[in-house]
C-alpha cells in the first residue's frame, strides 16, 4: 500500500489519477487530504479534518484564520505537524510501504515536512512544481526523492499526465520489498567516516581495515548535509562509532564557507559517548562557489583554487588555522565517550601536501600546534609524519579507533558477550 498525500480541494483530479496508476501496478492507494480551502470533491481515505486534529487543532479553525495576517503560514504548519503524526502512524503500524505527494508551493511544505518524519530507507517520492533552487528545505536529511512536475499541478494534460503516471508509479515500485526490508537482526555495529574527495584515499583504506575485522561503514561527505545527516543519524542511534576523517564543515561554519553542518556539527557522538578518533582532515579548506563568490577578505594573502567550475576552495591562513583548531580542540574535549586524535603532518588533504596547490607550512603548522597544545595528555593524540591518504595513516587511525571501542565497553564484532 502507497500513502498518496495531496490537497484534494485544488489537486483532487491529479491524485484520483495517480491513485488509478498506482492500482494499475498493483498497489493499494491509501489517499490522505492535506487541504486546507474546502471539502474535495474527492473522497479520501484519511480526511484534512482528521490532519488538523493531529496537528493540534480543528480544520474549520484554520479556515477561518487562514486569510488573518500569519494564519495562511500558521495554517501550513499546523497541517505540517499533523501529516507527519499521521504518516508516521502508518509506517509505525505497517499499513503503508511507500508515500507518495503531489504539490505546489504549499502543499509541497506540507508533504515534504510530513516525509522528513519517515526514517531514512523508507520511500518517499514528492512530485513538486518548486524549482530545485527552492527545494532545499524539503529534504533535510533525509532520502527524500523529489521530482519537478515541469507544470503546474492542475488538470492533466498531454505534459501532465505522463509526467504523474510516470511519478506514480516509480512509488509503486519503491513499494515493492526491496535490499533494506530483510529484518536482519545480526547487522555488524555501523561506523561513520567522514571524507572530502581529497580525503578519499584514506578514508577508503580505513573504510577496508575497519570492515576487515567486521565493523560495518558508511561514508559521508563533508559537504554540509553529510554532516548534519550524519549528526542526525547519531542522535537516532543508527551510528554506533565516528571516524571523523574530515571535519572540515566546523572551518566552514566558523570563517563562512559553504560546506557548513551548522554551529552543532562534532557534538551529537560525543554527546552520546560513542567511540570516535578525529584527525584535522581538509581542516584548512574554507569553499565558496564559483571564484566570483569568493569574498573580498579572502581574495588577497590567501592561497585558491578552482576544484571545479562551481567550487572555489580557500586555505586558511595562519591565524585562521590556528582559530579552527581551538574549535576542533573544544569539541573533542568536551566529549563524553573513549575519543582519541590522529594527525597527520605530511599532509592533511591531497591539496595541502607540500608541493600541492594550497600547501602551506605555516598554516599546517598553526594547526598542528595549537592542537598539540589543547589536546595532547588529555587524550590519546598521536602524529604522524605521513599524509592523510597514505597506509601508515589509516592504520593508525584504525587502530586507535578499535581501543576507542574496547574503551567503550562494547563487543568487538564477532566476539561472543558473557
Amino acid at each position: 500500500m502507497t500513502a498518496v498525500l495531496c490537497a484534494l480541494d485544488t489537486k483532487g483530479e491529479e491524485a484520483r489519477f495517480a491513485a488509478a496508476e498506482l492500482r494499475s501496478c498493483g498497489v493499494v492507494p491509501l489517499v490522505i487530504d492535506i487541504g486546507i480551502l474546502r471539502d474535495p470533491d474527492v473522497a479520501p481515505d484519511i480526511p484534512a479534518t482528521r490532519v488538523a486534529e493531529a496537528g493540534g487543532t480543528d480544520l474549520q479553525s484554520l479556515r477561518e484564520r487562514r486569510d488573518v495576517h500569519g494564519g495562511r503560514s500558521s495554517a501550513i504548519s499546523t497541517m505540517a505537524a499533523g501529516a507527519a503524526v499521521v504518516l508516521r502512524e502508518l509506517v509505525d503500524r505497517g499499513r503503508v510501504h511507500s508515500a507518495f505527494g503531489l504539490g505546489g508551493g504549499e502543499g509541497s511544505t506540507i508533504v515534504s515536512a510530513a516525509m522528513r518524519a519517515l526514517p531514512i530507507g523508507f520511500p518517499k517520492l514528492l512530485l513538486s512544481t518548486m524549482l530545485p533552487d527552492n527545494i532545499g528545505p524539503y529534504f533535510g536529511v533525509t532520502d527524500l526523492c523529489v521530482m519537478h512536475s515541469v507544470t503546474d499541478i492542475a488538470g492533466l494534460n498531454r505534459i501532465s499526465r505522463p509526467i504523474i503516471s510516470n511519478a506514480a508509479r516509480a512509488a509503486a515500485g519503491m513499494a515493492q520489498p526491496g535490499v533494506g526490508d530483510d529484518d536482519r537482526t545480526t547487522d555488524p555495529p555501523l561506523v561513520a567516516v567522514t571524507m572530502f574527495g581529497t580525503t578519499t584515499a584514506g578514508g577508503d583504506r580505513i573504510r577496508e581495515l575497519l570492515e576487515g575485522v567486521g565493523f560495518e561503514t558508511v561514508v559521508f561527505h563533508a559537504v554540509g548535509s553529510g554532516g548534519r545527516a550524519m549528526e542526525s543519524l547519531v542522535d537516532a542511534g543508527v551510528i554506533e562509532g565516528v571516524v571523523d576523517l574530515t571535519p572540515s564543515e566546523i572551518t566552514d561554519a566558523e570563517l563562512g564557507g559553504i560546506f557548513t553542518a551548522g554551529p552543532h556539527r562534532m557534538e551529537a557522538a560525543g554527546r552520546k559517548g560513542l567511540p570516535q578518533v578525529v584527525a584535522p582532515g581538509a581542516l584548512a579548506q574554507i569553499t565558496f562557489g564559483g571564484p566570483d563568490s569568493v569574498p573580498e577578505k579572502y581574495r588577497e594573502g590567501h592561497l585558491m583554487l578552482a576544484h571545479s567550475p562551481s567550487v572555489t576552495i580557500v586555505r586558511a591562513d595562519e591565524q585562521e588555522s590556528a582559530r579552527v583548531a581551538d574549535v576542533l580542540a573544544d569539541k573533542v574535549l568536551a566529549a563524553r565517550g573513549p575519543i582519541a586524535v590522529a594527525v597527520p603532518r605530511g599532509g592533511i588533504s591531497d591539496y595541502e601536501r607540500p608541493g600541492a596547490p594550497l600547501a602551506d607550512a605555516e598554516a599546517d603548522e598553526a594547526i598542528f600546534r595549537t592542537l598539540r597544545a589543547r589536546l595532547d595528555g588529555h587524550v590519546p593524540y598521536r602524529e604522524l609524519s605521513a599524509d592523510i591518504n597514505s597506509a601508515e595513516f589509516a592504520q593508525l587511525v584504525s587502530s586507535l579507533f578499535l581501543e576507542a571501542w574496547v574503551k567503550s565497553g562494547r563487543p568487538l564484532p564477532g566476539v561472543p558477550t558473557e
